[in-house]
């Protein structure tokens, strides 16, 4: 029997976007990541998804909330954010692989 044992590298990678009113992703490339950190800057909600979940599954934060997403391997390959529209929201991904 063999155990895979998956280490993170420590490499971090910031992502600063804004979202206004429709769906924006940030792509895992070239390998998927451990761990993400959002944060919402505001001044409107923002819905978080990973790996293309449900909407009905998304993480809602308000203005300065932020929420921490961690995995024991490599499995987020892509965060969804999006809000309603007319609605904007500056948000920061910090990704870990």
């Amino acid at each position: 029997m063999s155990l895979k044992v998956w280490l993170p590298e420590g490499k971090t990678e910031d992502h600063r976007v804004t979202v206004s009113g429709k769906r924006t992703t940030i792509y895992a490339h070239p390998i998927k990541w451990f761990s993400a950190e959002v944060t919402n800057e505001g001044p409107d909600e923002v819905r978080v998804m990973l790996n293309a979940q449900s909407p009905t599954k998304a993480k809602r934060l308000a203005q300065d909330e932020s929420r921490t997403f961690e995995f024991d391997k490599p499995v987020i390959s892509n965060i969804d954010l999006e809000n309603d529209v007319g609605k904007t929201s500056e948000v920061v991904v910090t990704v870990m692989w």
